[in-house]
């Protein structure tokens, strides 16, 4: 009986952290959509860069 009771000890413990790794990661995705939602980050516009980088091509 005791070896039963081992067993099922495990896989409560092996049950128990991967639903705090699941729980853990709807944290993150949670937080990273609000983030994204209310402040997204800006990009500089592309024309901006190029004469910078085509100058050092060629020279």
């Amino acid at each position: 009986m005791p070896l039963v009771l081992q067993r099922l000890r495990i896989a409560q413990i092996i049950c128990d952290f991967l639903f705090k790794l699941r729980l853990r990661h709807h944290c993150i995705e949670r937080w990273l959509g609000i983030r994204a939602l209310f402040r997204p980050d800006s990009m500089s516009p592309v024309n901006l860069l190029d004469p910078a980088l085509v100058s050092c091509a060629f020279g």
